[in-house]
């Protein structure tokens, strides 16, 4: 697949590497957008990006950045800033980059999966859901003035909500939607009830149907090992993988009547309705309206 020609998809802001495993003077190589991408850093540890054509970098990629330890790159012209996470750099909290994952998909449908609600009783069973709590109350959806989806309101049982949970606990959530390619989660959390863990998935798109899964937590959550959240996170995302790359068709459809949504689907409905009013054509399945 060639690079996308959507204006949209181009004009975002993408992670495509932790920073901290680039090494100095070492070339990583990656796709973005259907373009193939190396990155380097130099010796101040700054990096920088070209695309490759045949094998060989053909041109610089002119926006470059690091935030919170992520370096992103936009292949066209930005229309927007790197989102803002305040709560990064918070005392108390604790920071962890959750590593890569490859999923066979598109990225409209691992942002779906990732605030689904109703999943959790049935893929993720005895950690963030159960099957004798199946039904997901009512919750609230807006767009807010800065353009950003949110769900607020949502609540759900879960036996266990992170690496912490010593019990089961009702466990309050809000979905934060800023970009089409990333989603954050604010649960409460199991160490501090009166506050929230942070969960944020930045998705990769390689191509349409093929992406990069970069995360990172930031918990209030002394109690556990790294290697105890990594293992954590790594077994409730393996459930999703298995459902998301059996997912059909992989480009998430936005034509209403291509997949028949239920009152908990709320956000699912609202996020669609938002990108299709964003006009993305990638990743994204616009093809029912042509032929309905």
């Amino acid at each position: 697949m060639a690079k996308t020609t959507d204006p949209v998809a181009l004009n975002n802001w993408y992670v495509v590497a932790a920073l901290s495993n680039l090494a100095a003077g070492q070339t990583h190589r990656t796709r973005l957008l259907g373009q193939d991408i190396s990155l380097r850093t130099g010796a101040d540890g700054s990096p920088n990006c070209a695309e490759i054509e045949a094998g060989q970098p053909v041109r610089e990629v002119e926006h470059i950045a690091v935030r919170y330890d992520f370096v992103w790159v936009c292949l066209g012209r930005p229309t927007q800033d790197i989102i803002d996470i305040p709560e990064i750099g918070d005392s108390g909290r604790r920071y962890i980059q959750r590593g890569r994952i490859g999923v066979a998909t598109s990225g409209p449908r691992i942002i779906e999966n990732f605030f689904d609600l109703s999943h959790f009783s049935f893929v993720h069973t005895g950690t963030l859901g159960g099957l004798n709590v199946t039904e997901v109350p009512p919750y609230a959806v807006d767009v807010r003035e800065n353009g950003e989806l949110w769900a607020t309101e949502c609540r759900f049982f879960q036996p266990k909500a992170s690496s912490a949970s010593d019990e089961g606990a009702e466990i309050a959530y809000q979905y934060r939607v800023p970009r089409p390619f990333i989603a954050l989660i604010y649960k409460t959390s199991p160490s501090r009830p009166t506050d929230n863990d942070i969960i944020g998935l930045f998705i990769q798109p390689r191509d349409e149907t093929d992406c990069i899964v970069h995360s990172f937590g930031l918990m209030w959550n002394w109690k556990n090992s790294d290697a105890e959240m990594l293992h954590f996170f790594h077994e409730v995302f393996a459930q999703d993988r298995s459902v998301l790359i059996h997912q059909l068709p992989k480009k998430l459809p936005l034509m209403p009547r291509r997949e028949i949504p239920t009152h908990s689907d709320a956000l699912s409905i609202a996020y669609r309705r938002w990108l299709d009013k964003s006009g993305l054509q990638f990743g994204v399945d616009r093809e029912f309206a042509k032929s309905a």
